[in-house]
């Protein structure tokens, strides 16, 4: 899976999402951090660390869930992400709206 245009068929329970890998961080970034857009219908992170200067993030993530209900079609994710060090910094679940090929 790459990211770009998905399609609720594209996914799986299971399937890992590429890592993204965002870095390093600079003080715009932790200034502007802004909520999910686009297709994120819910996000709920829990910040287990601090994300400081210069750090590198990679964030990741997996399908745990998917449903489809009168043409819409949902993915639910575990998500998070690490440092260079490896150390998680976030953690959490995501439910985004992808459409179908259909």
């Amino acid at each position: 899976m790459k990211y770009g245009k998905v399609y609720a068929e594209d996914v799986n329970v299971g399937d890992e999402l590429p890592p993204l890998v965002k870095g390093p961080i600079q003080q715009i970034q932790l200034t502007r951090y802004a909520g999910g857009a686009g297709r994120v219908k819910k996000l709920g992170v829990r910040f287990a660390a601090l994300v400081r200067l210069k750090d590198t993030v990679t964030c990741r993530g997996r399908v745990v869930a998917k449903s489809s209900k009168d043409d819409v079609h949902l993915v639910e994710l575990e998500v998070w992400a690490e440092n260079q060090r490896g150390e998680k910094v976030v953690s959490g679940r995501a439910t985004v709206g992808l459409p179908s090929r259909a």
